[in-house]
């Protein structure tokens, strides 16, 4: 029924397919809509997995449980070294040209290169946390020592992952992390909540999410190695070690951005006001769970059609499509927003009494969603039409103000300064990519379109 709908859709958004391309568009199409679909339903899973930790460890233990994976996040993307994006790459390009021995040697050079970075990462981790001393408590200094254990699990995840998606196995390869780790993850914190009578703490937590990965791992593993053909591994391997670290360092700079844009709020107010209003904060963000998902839905269906209407250079069917788009975004988002508004405190209170104190937090964020959706497709533009340097560029003037503005209001006005500080950002981002979209392809990418 979604996909029908969704086709339809597309039909009254004025896209037509030629006949000559209708069944890769239909392809495309399909595999979007069935990527969303589990994305959609891994991410209803976190909103679970989110709801029932806040109300086990309270806004503290929670904030601490969050921060500690948000540092994890950022370490693996390190480990990673945008190593799994150029994975996806040439390991395309090879599989297309039957390079077997280059692909042989990009995947063996690939995991051992990382999981050396990931040793080296972990021993100066640990330098770190324990030259703090007592700056640090001792359930951050259990949880860091647990969760560190994560991040050679996930970066090798990473790289399988990155490996099916070159085979063009997407939706396989993330099966086992987008459906299986969450179930897991549920019921196991369920389990440990009941078996030790309740005493569950961050520490816990912290080991059973290392677990639960391990798991995953072993799966992705095996389905990874039914996808990959015998032929590889019986070829020689080839190296072009050079050339893989000069391509993989612009495409971890890219990710860089992406995460320090998305994880810095979280980080900068842990340091500042400590784990509780980290924990707040958490269960504020979620509220916007929903208006992402209804994003993600229309982008993945819009970027594979974006990019082949620009590359045949029919921009005024690229502009009708992007503002009728936009004009039906907003006005889905307006009534989530209003639900949220309205029932924040139903909302927050289904989390916890202590998370009522963030309903101002919750309003300011709502309206955050409102700026940041004037022109929603401007990033997805420049991307698909390869112009992502102005993505990253946008990111990081953002992101630069975000900090600044961080530093500046945080302190006296806690979650609400940092709320301030991303509607600025916000609106940086947005002014810059709106006006580059316009300058180089001449369209309109908000919903103020005659």
């Amino acid at each position: 029924m979604f996909k029908e709908k969704m086709f339809s859709l597309l039909s009254k958004l004025g896209y037509r397919q030629k006949d000559n391309t209708q069944n890769l568009k239909t392809r495309l199409i399909k595999g979007a809509i069935s990527i969303f679909g589990l994305k959609s339903f891994s991410m209803g899973l976190g909103f679970l997995i989110s709801l029932i930790l806040a109300r086990i460890l309270g806004a503290s233990d929670y904030g601490l449980y969050v921060y500690i994976f948000q540092i994890m996040d950022v370490l693996v993307l390190l480990g990673n070294s945008g190593i799994d994006s150029l994975i996806v790459r040439d390991g395309a390009i090879y599989k297309s040209n039957s390079d077997w021995g280059l692909l042989h040697g990009l995947l063996k050079w690939s995991n051992q290169f990382v999981l050396g970075f990931c040793s080296l990462l972990i021993i100066i981790s640990i330098i770190i946390l324990f030259s703090l001393g007592d700056q640090i408590s001792a359930p951050f200094r259990l949880s860091f020592l647990i969760g560190i254990l994560f991040l050679p699990i996930a970066c090798v995840r990473n790289l399988n992952i990155s490996t099916m998606t070159a085979f063009q196995q997407f939706f396989k390869g993330h099966l086992p992390e987008f459906f299986i780790r969450p179930i897991l993850l549920i019921s196991s914190i369920i389990c440990a909540y009941f078996i030790l009578a309740k005493n569950v703490n961050t520490p816990i937590i912290a080991g059973i999410h290392v677990t639960v990965s391990g798991i995953c791992l072993f799966i992705i593993m095996l389905l990874l190695n039914q996808t990959i053909p015998k032929i590889v591994w019986q070829e020689t391997p080839k190296y072009e070690i050079k050339k893989w670290l000069k391509t993989s360092l612009p495409l971890l700079f890219s990710a860089s951005l992406y995460i320090f844009y998305t994880n810095i709020d979280s980080l900068m107010l842990g340091v500042m006001k400590g784990f509780t209003l980290v924990g707040i904060y958490d269960v504020v963000v979620k509220g916007k769970l929903i208006i992402y998902m209804v994003i993600q839905a229309m982008s993945g269906v819009l970027q594979p059609n974006i990019a082949t209407l620009y590359a045949q250079g029919e921009l005024k069917q690229i502009q009708k499509i992007v503002t009728k788009s936009s004009r039906i975004l907003m006005l889905m988002i307006s009534i989530i927003i209003l639900i949220l508004v309205f029932f924040s405190k139903e909302y927050l209170s289904l989390f916890g009494a202590e998370y009522i104190e963030g309903k101002t937090a919750l309003i300011l964020i709502c309206i955050v969603a409102i700026i940041d959706n004037f022109a929603p497709f401007n990033i997805l533009l420049l991307n698909m039409t390869g112009h992502e340097r102005y993505t990253i560029i946008a990111i990081g003037l953002s992101s630069v103000l975000n900090v600044v503005l961080n530093f500046l209001l945080i302190p006296q006005w806690g979650l609400i300064g940092l709320i301030v500080a991303t509607a600025f950002s916000v609106l940086l981002l947005n002014i810059y990519a709106t006006v580059i979209v316009h300058k180089k392809m001449k369209i309109n990418c908000t919903i103020f379109v005659r």
